[in-house]
């Protein structure tokens, strides 16, 4: 039995939305001159704002961070079994985040003047509650690329999981000569980076979007659930551990 022509209608533009939202998870992973100069001012915003001790300085410096895309493009990398996207993606979100690092680094050394604050202290003890808020933030992250209407709520997802003030954070410590709280900080920015892009990706596992051209195949599907599986198992849990054994912190990051 054929489809009507309003069902092949409906089905056209569901792919073209597809389609659509593919490109963009595709294109906000990539590694382009634009998303490292976006990064590179943000750390330099987020790093004036913590010397400050500034929460509204470093809000700023969330909103115009570009590390958020390339752990969507990883969640549906590895919720879709595309190697191609997920290399592409990692390689976005490392360099990215080592830039982050070098300018948090530089501005640690050229303020070695000024006190150390609360806003930089409290993003050395990272704990359960702070793997929640940015896992319920990828989530969230998911949701608002699948669907149109909730586009603008990505404003509100970017300052819930903070990326680039415990990188720059990690950066000034490091720059001070304090590895400790430094790796503190490192593992603020882990916990959040891993658990928002498990959150996306059990948001993106559940729809019909492929990176690939070619749609999806039973033997991707499998390979999928698998990948899934291993960062489900690989991954938390030794984060989950390391935040536990942490000392109750701030958790508004």
């Amino acid at each position: 039995m054929s489809e009507t022509p309003l069902a092949a209608e409906l089905n056209q533009t569901g792919e073209v939305r597809r389609r659509a939202i593919r490109e963009s998870v595709i294109a906000g992973a990539a590694l382009t001159g634009p998303y490292l100069a976006m990064n590179v001012a943000a750390a330099f915003v987020a790093g004036f704002g913590l010397m400050e001790n500034s929460p509204a300085v470093i809000i700023g410096a969330m909103l115009i961070a570009m590390l958020f895309g390339p752990i969507i493009g990883i969640a549906m990398a590895l919720a879709k079994a595309d190697l191609r996207l997920l290399s592409r993606a990692i390689v976005a979100e490392v360099v990215g985040a080592v830039c982050v690092l070098a300018v948090g680094c530089l501005i640690g050394l050229s303020t070695r003047h000024l006190t150390i604050g609360s806003e930089i202290l409290n993003r050395t003890a990272p704990n359960l509650l702070d793997l929640l808020i940015a896992l319920v933030g990828g989530l969230a992250g998911g949701f608002t690329f699948l669907s149109t209407s909730l586009s603008s709520v990505i404003v509100g997802v970017a300052i819930a999981t903070a990326l680039v003030p415990p990188v720059t954070t990690c950066g000034i410590l490091l720059a001070r000569g304090l590895p400790e709280a430094a790796m503190g900080a490192f593992l603020l920015f882990l916990a959040n980076f891993s658990a928002i892009a498990f959150g996306a990706m059990t948001r993106l596992s559940g729809s019909r979007i492929s990176p690939c051209s070619n749609g999806e195949t039973p033997e991707r599907d499998r390979a999928a659930i698998g990948i899934r599986r291993l960062v489900a198992r690989s991954c938390i849990p030794p984060i989950w551990d390391a935040l536990a054994h942490q000392c109750p912190g701030n958790t508004a990051k």
